[in-house]
């Protein structure tokens, strides 16, 4: 865990995976949101990139997210709700012409394979080990 607060600064991070962890634990007074998709949806990208059945992955996942504490935003309103998004951040006033440049950018993973497979398998080692007794 602690690779992975120095590679955020402990500022931000996109990344489903942490809801694998306690993240209060880690990161007590982040202020979190969280992006709702469909089990559906994520079963189908699971099968079609991996070739998985991630099905009983993605249920519990989707409770681990229901149950967290943040601002919840439905995946196909990212976009109509930057503005909540940003004030529950930020202490600054919204920027509505800078948001509109980054929707047009379409800022977004497109290679899920382009992430540091060896620093996700220390985070995940790390975190297990401190769980188990």
């Amino acid at each position: 865990m602690e690779e992975y607060k120095s590679k955020t600064l402990e500022k931000a991070d996109s990344n489903t995976g942490l809801m694998l962890f306690d993240i209060r634990r880690h990161f007590p007074d982040t202020k979190i949101i969280i992006i709702d998709g469909t089990v559906e949806d994520s079963v189908k990208y699971g099968l079609d990139t991996y070739g998985l059945d991630v099905t009983s992955a993605m249920i519990e996942g989707k409770k681990r997210l229901d149950a967290l504490d943040g601002l919840h935003i439905k995946f196909e309103d990212i976009n109509e709700r930057l503005q909540d998004m940003w004030e529950y951040v930020y202490d600054t006033p919204y920027d509505k012409t800078r948001s509109d440049e980054l929707v047009k950018l379409d800022i977004q993973m497109r290679d899920v394979h382009s992430m540091d497979i060896d620093s996700m398998n220390a985070l995940i080692t790390s975190e297990m080990n401190e769980v188990t007794p």
